[in-house]
């Protein structure tokens, strides 16, 4: 749940960014509130994926979404900084190869590593995984478009 609806999260606006509904800045702030939200919720030493299974029992989705965007942001600032592309023109490309293929988040997570010529969505996925929330989150930046 938390890779999914983390997904939208983030990218909501950015296609609102893209249909030229909202400026770059006006998202800026909106991603650096929803990190400081992020941040406030994510301060145990439990696992990242503990802390979203947490999140999810006690009904507080906004810290779950949120939480799975951060994976997000940090999977597009990797690609932006290491590969010269970003997480949209990856997304672009699985849409075209592979969206109705893959039946689990490990395949999909190949997919996007395969398309990217990288490992970026599996090594962010490993860290988000094995790391505590709090440590995971107090590196989360957006980087802007």
């Amino acid at each position: 749940m938390w890779f999914s609806e983390g997904y939208v999260s983030f990218l909501q606006w950015q296609v609102l960014r893209v249909q030229g509904l909202y400026y770059s800045e006006e998202i800026n702030k909106k991603y650096e509130s929803k990190i400081e939200l992020v941040k406030k919720e994510y301060t145990s030493d439990q696992s990242f994926l503990s802390q979203t299974e947490r999140e999810k029992r006690s009904h507080n989705y906004p810290a779950l979404f949120w939480g799975g965007a951060c994976y997000f942001m940090s999977v597009d600032a990797a690609l932006k900084t290491e590969h010269n592309t970003n997480l949209l023109e990856i997304i672009q490309k699985y849409q075209q190869d592979g969206r109705l293929k893959d039946d689990s988040l490990e395949e999909v997570i190949s997919s996007l590593d395969r398309i990217s010529r990288s490992t970026v969505f599996t090594d962010h996925f490993e860290m988000f995984a094995s790391k505590s929330g709090k440590a995971v989150v107090k590196t989360i930046s957006y980087m802007p478009y």
